[in-house]
């Protein structure tokens, strides 16, 4: 052999007690907790994906009005702007419609043709009982005269479906008016002045004003027991909401849950306003970990929470999930150090044998 490497073996040799495994080099310590997975500090819920969803308001049925003409007609004015506030009974459009002067023409010809043929019924019942005149001409003046009558309401049927006699509409001169039929905001216009409708392409002016709100919320998943809830308006306005809902739907489309809830102290809101919802705090206390950090073990939700070099299991409840985060109830603090992949703790079955 080499002197050389006979030298080095040597001095290796002299190194070593007798009977003493070898002292490894510093760096090749390996301490489990670092080796397993990194360490994430529990936290107050902050990721917006389990703290915020989005809202709408949605108001009563007086909330939303929708005016429209069941015939075809043709636009010839236009009074307001969408934004516009109006006031009950304002014409906000104009139409020509010639269904509505049609009938408009045989109500009236039918009035009037009723009171004649009533007053020649009044005098050939005086001349029946001289007996100047016979039942027969009697019956057809009646038959004439029923016919008459319906004529005049199959037209003013006409009309009223078209909103008139009430505050929805007035006509005059061929031309509908219609009109506000409650204070309101425009909130749209389908109509441009020349145009034809068929009377079956939607309304021509959409009405919407404040009423008692409610808030729609979406969500993926069902929301903490107890949280406090706050609606957010654009314009930067909060609104506390009641815990409980007042009805939930799952759409069948996705999956997801539709919420109802009436605001902690009623308020009057524009409906369709959209928003956002904020998750403020959990009964119980709740704390933010990632999804990774939550494993199963003993049939039980457990994340692990550093011991020195190692872990502890520590059961939880899982009260809100969403990507890449957990809200999570247990005996654990913020600030506490949570194993960033709880899988990588549990203990092989093999383990335990």
């Amino acid at each position: 052999m080499n002197a050389r490497w006979s030298m080095v073996f040597a001095l290796l040799g002299a190194c070593t007690e007798p009977g003493a495994a070898p002292t490894p080099a510093a760096d090749s310590v390996v301490h489990e907790s670092s080796a397993r997975s990194a360490w994430i500090n529990a936290v107050a819920p902050s990721d917006p994906s389990l703290t915020e969803l989005a809202a709408e308001v949605v108001g009563d049925a007086s909330a939303r009005t929708q005016l429209s003409v069941t015939y075809p007609s043709k636009v010839v004015a236009i009074r307001v702007r969408v934004g516009d506030a109006v006031k009950a009974g304002d014409v906000l459009i104009e139409v020509l419609v010639p269904e509505l002067v049609r009938a408009q023409a045989t109500a009236t010809s039918a009035a009037d043709r009723i009171e004649l043929q009533r007053k020649r019924i009044d005098q050939l019942e005086a001349l029946r009982g001289e007996g100047l005149v016979g039942g027969r001409e009697l019956f057809e003046l009646r038959a004439g005269l029923a016919e008459l009558e319906a004529q005049r309401r199959e037209a003013q049927a006409i009309m009223t479906g078209a909103g008139l006699g009430d505050r929805g509409g007035s006509f005059e001169r061929g031309l509908l008016r219609l009109r506000a039929p409650a204070d309101g905001t425009v909130t749209a216009i389908e109509a441009v002045v020349g145009e034809m409708h068929d009377g079956t392409s939607g309304p021509l002016v959409s009405l919407a004003r404040e009423s008692a709100a409610r808030i729609e919320v979406h969500a993926m998943q069902p929301l903490p027991p107890g949280a406090s809830l706050h609606f957010t308006l654009p314009d930067g306005r909060e609104l506390e909401l009641a815990q409980t809902p007042i009805a939930t739907a799952v759409d069948p489309s996705d999956g997801s849950l539709r919420l109802w809830f009436d605001p902690a102290t009623p308020t009057r809101l524009p409906h369709g306003v959209r928003g956002h919802v904020s998750i403020r705090a959990v009964q119980g206390g709740a704390l933010q970990v990632p999804e990774r950090a939550i494993a199963w073990q003993d049939g039980r939700m457990v994340v692990f929470v550093r011991e020195g070099e190692g872990a502890r299991a520590v059961p939880v409840e899982v009260v809100g999930r969403s990507g890449s985060s957990a809200l999570v109830r247990g005996e654990i603090a913020i600030g506490d150090p949570i194993a960033g992949d709880g899988a990588a703790w549990i203990t092989p079955a093999e383990d335990h044998e």
